[in-house]
This record gives C-alpha cells, structure tokens and sequence, in this order.
C-alpha cells in the first residue's frame, strides 16, 4: 500500500483545505478524498498525476515517502 493517503492528508491540512475543497481542486467526490485518507481506497493514476502536477510533490513522493 503507498503512502498516497498520509501525504494527501498532510498537505490538505497544511493548505487548511476542507476534504470537500481538496476534491473539487481534484475533480473528485468528498468520500472518495476520505477513502483515500483513511486507506481504504488507492487513487487511479491520473488522480495522481494530477495530484502530483498541482501540488508540485513527484508521483514517486507521493506513494512511496512519509
């Protein structure tokens, strides 16, 4: 399992963005953000690419650092 949903989280909360916000800016649902979170859920890889661009964090980052 990566680390997508720790990072995600962290940046979100460093940014102070609601789940809901963080989804929009994503293009996704509020629960999928929460599944992803929660590690339920592991992102597709354009949900990640796009993730990656806007947040300017390597895809590598993203699923394999804390």
């Amino acid at each position: 399992m990566s680390n997508f949903g720790s990072n995600i989280k962290k940046i979100r909360s460093l940014k102070n963005y609601t789940q809901q916000h963080l989804a929009d800016i994503l293009g996704l649902t509020r629960a999928a953000v929460s599944s992803y979170e929660e590690g339920r859920a592991e992102p597709k890889i354009e949900t990640l690419m796009r993730a990656s661009q806007i947040f300017g964090v390597s895809v590598d980052d993203f699923i394999n650092k804390n």
